[in-house]
């Protein structure tokens, strides 16, 4: 009876053994599943990161270029307004001159005008004289 029970329990345990290695080599196909999506994932990741970085990469060169670009603008627009206000002072300071001129022009003409109306009146009175 004895031996019975221990080949009963010879074969429990050899049933159990042979459900633990099935078990056993589920768990390690399963294990090799997980160990390749887990590549896999891995690979996917090291893909879009690498994709990321060139699209940050290349976004930080265009914001680069725009920024070359806006501070050549306002360099050209700088350069215009100081070559703008050069001129504008040229031109108050060629008016201012011109005014000058005027001026003495108009001084001169008065002056002329007083010397020919004193000649006339030396002239009118020399004429008066000779009658």
């Amino acid at each position: 009876l004895d031996a019975e029970a221990a080949v009963e329990e010879l074969r429990k345990v050899e049933l159990d053994a042979e459900r633990i290695k099935g078990n056993e080599s589920d768990l390690l196909a399963a294990l090799r599943g997980a160990r390749d999506e887990i590549a896999s994932l891995d690979s996917e990741l090291a893909f879009a990161t690498t994709e990321r970085g060139q699209e940050v990469v290349a976004l930080q060169t265009q914001l680069e270029t725009e920024r070359a670009e806006r501070a050549e603008q306002v360099e050209e627009a700088r350069a215009a307004i100081e070559a703008a206000m050069r001129q504008i002072q040229r031109q108050g300071e060629e008016l201012q001159t011109s005014q000058k001129r005027e001026e003495a022009l108009a001084t001169r003409t008065l002056e002329l005008e007083m010397q020919v109306d004193a000649l006339s009146g030396s002239v009118e009175r020399a004429g008066d004289t000779d009658t």
